[in-house]
């Protein structure tokens, strides 16, 4: 019985119909106005379909097109702005033959050949020929420093200074004082255990990359002459241990220092500010270091630039 009755009263009767049509037609002859504010742009748009979206003013619609290839494009209220559900530039056509990599991606055979264990894959970024420059000109810088108080260095020992760093950044031990994490009370058994605190630094006093005699004419060339041939070697080895997917990323970071360097930069833009400003080439996909290089600054006219490292593998 409530249904009847609710349907009895939705229905119009004649003379309401015959209302609405006379203010149907009133509208229509309002529309001849030839008032360009009123103008509005028709489209074919079915917009009882499910093919529009409404924008945040409820009276402007913003139509979906597809164009030739099928894609969904979705247009801006003023239609100036288009999106696209795919990527620019995504087509079902063949990838380019620049465009496409060859080869084993990720850790080369060279590499995965040599390592076992991770010592074998740090000395594969460290490798012996660099332990035995390093272990070479700090010997030299210790007996000119020391002399015969000075205690040779050897490859054990400097990876265990090496080790005593890396360990030091993995307990984020920046800032806090050396002598602290070798206290009994407050400091870390691990680096007591590894190296008397007297001899890490005698090694840091004296750690030499080259030969301070012959490095000091060069300088007057290169400012990075002091680690010059340490640092070639070691932007060479990269490209022997890692091949890169195929996206590359090539962008500047500020390596925080605060010490005594010709090249240090101030760069308010960066959290740390003050530090070695590099250029870095990383695989985007693992974040490896494929090849560095450092600023040295502004190259004078007269001074020949030294040798760079990116490029060359």
């Amino acid at each position: 019985m409530e249904r009847v009755l609710a349907s009895r009263q939705n229905r119009l009767t004649e003379s309401q119909i015959q209302q609405i049509i006379d203010d149907d037609e009133d509208i229509d002859e309002c529309s001849e106005v030839g008032d360009e504010d009123y103008i509005v742009e028709e489209f074919e748009f079915d917009v009882s379909s499910d093919e529009y979206i409404e924008s945040g003013d409820e009276e402007s619609i913003v139509p979906v097109v597809e164009n030739e290839s099928s894609i969904p494009v979705y247009y801006s209220k003023d239609r100036d702005i288009e999106w696209s559900t795919e990527p620019v530039g995504h087509n079902s056509a063949r990838t380019r033959v620049e465009n496409i990599t060859h080869g084993r991606q990720g850790v080369t055979a060279y590499a995965v050949h040599r390592i076992s264990n991770i010592k074998e894959s740090f000395d594969l970024c460290f490798t012996a020929q660099m332990k035995r420059m390093v272990i070479q000109f700090t010997n030299i810088e210790g007996n000119k420093k020391i002399g015969e108080r000075y205690n040779q260095i050897d490859e054990i020992e400097l990876d265990a200074f090496l080790g005593i760093l890396i360990l030091a950044g993995v307990y984020r031990s920046h800032g806090e004082s050396i002598r602290s994490l070798w206290d009994k009370v407050h400091g870390r058994p691990i680096f007591r255990a590894t190296m008397p605190l007297g001899r890490f630094l005698e090694i840091n006093r004296v750690l030499r990359f080259d030969n301070r005699d012959n490095s000091r004419a060069q300088r007057l060339n290169d400012k990075l002459a002091p680690i010059r041939d340490f640092y070639e070697k070691w932007v060479a080895n990269l490209p022997l241990l890692y091949s890169p997917y195929e996206n590359i990323t090539v962008d500047e970071r500020l390596i925080p220092f605060r010490g005594r360097c010709p090249f240090l930069v101030y760069m308010p833009s960066k959290p740390s500010k003050y530090g070695m400003k590099a250029w870095v080439a990383a695989d985007m996909r693992t974040k490896y270091c494929l090849n560095f290089q450092i600023y040295l600054g502004k190259e004078s006219a007269s001074k020949p630039r030294p040798t760079s490292c990116i490029g060359s593998s």
